[in-house]
């Protein structure tokens, strides 16, 4: 606000009110002057605010509750705050990668910037999906009301990530034995993925399944595959040509399928059609260069881990001068089939094949534990 410029022979001097609703009154001791309901005054960017004119402070207008894992669909990490004040103009959160950057308040070091939502009496910040060889990591969370004007109110810091969740919980009585299953594999799914992403070159001290009380082993068990459903045609059918199936671990799980296709396509835009549990999507194609040529890639959206068992149908496809889908071959292929295939391989690397292994696990515990 601006305080009114009037004519007058002395220098204001200002008496002040605070009202409690996030504004005060003030006047100046000839009476002539008064403004009712200004906003507070804050210095820009200071965690402990002090309102500059009447001396309100400003606490807990937004606090850090508690963290949390969220694993029935992808892995996130959600944050839970809790808001007293209204006068903000939104809610956020920010996600820095360390306790030194996360003190600097600075929202160009953060590595997510996420707007908070309400559900029921909290706000909440989820993250991205998060990669299985990072669910050792530890990130600093901070949520912030935006007051206007430039001016911001910030939590402390929560350092926080799937480990510590782990870890919590595992200390729980209460926590099920199926749940204790359930996060035991899920540990020891990203600690083979961090081994993996090392090249195999971690201590076992430094994974993250390792250390943490009341985590148990979870053997590979090859019968959780079942049915061997995998299926694909690779001879050139209408253009197209299927060259491989795989997995992508980097944020949330899903299928990377890669095509070569005649010179007569490579004008077309192209997608590829795929089903999952009676849903079918498209998605576009992408050209990309390999040692091995020219390659289209197509990925599906991101799965969660329970339904990582079910099986993927996929074709590709161009639109025809008729308006008509024309279609490559079919692929059949699943969370399970990328198991088999890696564990019974020979291409695939000692670290590789404990990555599948514990994938598997995880999948077949979440399947269990979460359901459809």
């Amino acid at each position: 606000y601006q305080k009114p410029e009037i004519e007058q022979e002395h220098t204001c001097s200002y008496s002040y009110v605070d009202n409690g609703d996030g504004t005060h009154d003030y006047v100046c001791e000839c009476g002539d002057v008064q403004i009712d309901n200004a906003a507070h005054v804050y210095d820009k960017n200071v965690t402990d605010k002090t309102c500059n004119d009447c001396g309100h402070v400003a606490t807990d207008r937004i606090r850090a509750k508690s963290g949390n894992l969220l694993y029935k669909d992808m892995i996130k990490v959600q944050i839970e705050f809790e808001i007293s004040g209204t006068t903000a103009q939104k809610y956020g959160m920010l996600v820095f990668a360390s306790a030194e950057d996360a003190a600097t308040l600075n929202m160009e070091l953060a590595v997510q910037h996420k707007e908070l939502y309400k559900n029921g009496t909290y706000y909440y910040g989820d993250t991205d999906g998060i990669s299985a060889r990072l669910m050792g990591e530890t990130m600093y969370y901070v949520g912030y009301a935006d007051l206007g004007n430039g001016v911001y109110e910030y939590t402390s810091a929560v350092a926080y990530g799937p480990r510590n969740y782990a870890v919590n919980m595992l200390k729980k009585s209460t926590t099920s034995a199926e749940t204790r299953n359930l996060i035991s594999a899920l540990m020891h799914y990203g600690a083979a993925a961090q081994q993996y992403a090392a090249n195999g070159t971690l201590a076992a001290e430094e994974l993250m399944n390792y250390g943490i009380e009341g985590i148990v082993e979870i053997p590979y068990d090859e019968a959780v595959l079942g049915e061997n459903l995998f299926s694909v045609d690779t001879t050139v059918t209408n253009g197209f040509r299927t060259r491989s199936a795989n997995m992508l671990f980097s944020g949330a799980i899903t299928y990377e399928i890669q095509y070569s296709v005649e010179t007569a396509l490579e004008s077309k835009e192209l997608f590829m059609e795929y089903t999952i549990k009676g849903e079918t999507k498209s998605v576009a194609m992408e050209r990309i260069n390999t040692s091995s040529g020219v390659r289209y890639v197509a990925k599906a959206d991101g799965n969660a881990a329970k339904d990582m068992d079910e099986l993927i149908v996929a074709r590709p496809y161009y639109v025809g001068e008729d308006g008509e889908k024309v279609y490559g071959a079919e692929l059949r292929y699943s969370g399970y089939e990328y198991t088999r295939r890696t564990v019974s391989g020979t291409s695939a690397s000692e670290n590789g094949k404990a990555l599948a292994k514990a994938f598997a696990m995880y999948v077949h515990y979440a399947d269990a534990t979460l359901g459809k």
